[in-house]
């Protein structure tokens, strides 16, 4: 079980529903992360391919607080990176993972100011950096 509070923007009664709501989710995805992995190293690739096919990349122009968390990357099927790695760090934390969201600014071939989220993952004794936010553009 996983609870979530949103004590800032839901009532308690909202809350309560959306934990529930989440937990469900969560579950439904590990049981079927699990089911299609053979070993470890697709349990990974199974949390990437689930977010490539379930989330669409947010549209910019219009801030959405819930992008930001699990309710949007979870319930509304959208989100920013920090949605997506959110999902991602709790679905690799309940596979068993040591896995952390790392907050930065993106830089592609130039230092920029463009806040970003990333995770990163302790896997067969090395750190990973992973960003499935930006694997959202390649998804088909």
């Amino acid at each position: 079980h996983v609870e979530f509070i949103f004590n800032l923007v839901y009532n308690k009664a909202t809350i309560k529903k959306l934990n529930r709501k989440i937990d469900k989710e969560i579950k439904k995805l590990i049981k079927l992360i699990k089911a299609k992995s053979k070993n470890e190293y697709d349990e990974i690739l199974m949390v990437n391919s689930i977010i490539c096919s379930t989330i669409k990349v947010y549209n910019p122009a219009v801030f959405d607080f819930e992008d930001g968390h699990l309710v949007g990357a979870l319930l509304n099927k959208k989100a920013r990176c920090e949605g997506v790695t959110k999902l991602t760090t709790v679905l690799l934390r309940i596979l068993g993972y040591q896995a952390s969201m790392i907050h930065g600014y993106a830089w592609y071939d130039r230092p920029s100011n463009t806040r970003h989220a990333w995770n990163l993952l302790y896997f067969e004794n090395k750190y990973y950096h992973m960003d499935f936010s930006y694997n959202l553009s390649y998804c088909i």
